[in-house]
């Protein structure tokens, strides 16, 4: 387990509910997969049904500029027409809430709720056809078209899978590949994309935000 997933206990999802503005009594809960965070798929008693993420506050990731970084990009996506949840915001206004730290002494983790997405997963070992690669592409060139012109400061950072990275991160990670020809083949892909996507090529690209894990 990663140190610093945020702890959510029964009893206290009533009280965190509330601060969302979402009803207290006769809620279910079932737990989603996270690896450093927490998630719960959060069923109300009329049904409606709602993702509670929990953030760890001792990654990255669970800053808050980070945090509203991202509910700010999902309403973009949501005015541009996409098929993405709506953050839900509390009486209070705040759609971000503060939450006990797991252990004393460790920064504050924060709390969000956005709406459920209905829909189905679909396997990696899935077999996909055309129509339906041709739909993700569609929706990937969607997505890229909406965060056109998009910026966020809390949307400037960067970390190991960032694409202007990839000849670095590649190149520090070799000696974790014991196979030596795929390690010489990882060394040839850090060559060639370094080759081909210098310095110079990457800074006279546009850029912009982007999804960059849309699968």
């Amino acid at each position: 387990m990663v140190e610093g997933r945020p702890n959510l206990d029964q009893k206290d999802l009533p009280g965190l509910l509330e601060r969302f503005g979402l009803e207290s009594s006769g809620f279910e809960t079932k737990e989603l997969p996270a690896f450093e965070d927490r998630n719960l798929l959060v069923t109300t008693k009329e049904g409606q049904r709602y993702v509670l993420k929990a953030h760890n506050a001792l990654l990255p990731s669970g800053a808050l500029e980070r945090l509203r970084a991202q509910d700010r990009l999902i309403q973009r996506l949501r005015e541009k027409g996409l098929p993405v949840p709506q953050v839900v915001s509390g009486p209070s206004g705040e759609s971000i809430v503060e939450l006990e730290p797991p252990v004393p002494g460790q920064p504050v983790p924060h709390a969000r709720i956005l709406t459920y997405l209905e829909g189905e997963i679909v396997p990696n070992e899935a077999p996909k056809d055309a129509e339906f690669l041709q739909q993700v592409g569609r929706l990937t060139g969607e997505v890229a078209s909406a965060l056109h012109g998009f910026e966020d400061p809390g949307a400037h950072w960067t970390w190991d899978w960032d694409m202007k990275r990839v000849p670095e991160v590649v190149c520090g990670k070799l000696d974790f590949i014991r196979d030596e020809d795929r390690r010489s083949l990882a060394k040839r892909l850090a060559s060639d994309y370094a080759a081909a996507l210098g310095e110079a090529t990457v800074a006279s690209l546009p850029h912009s935000v982007l999804h960059a894990d849309l699968n």
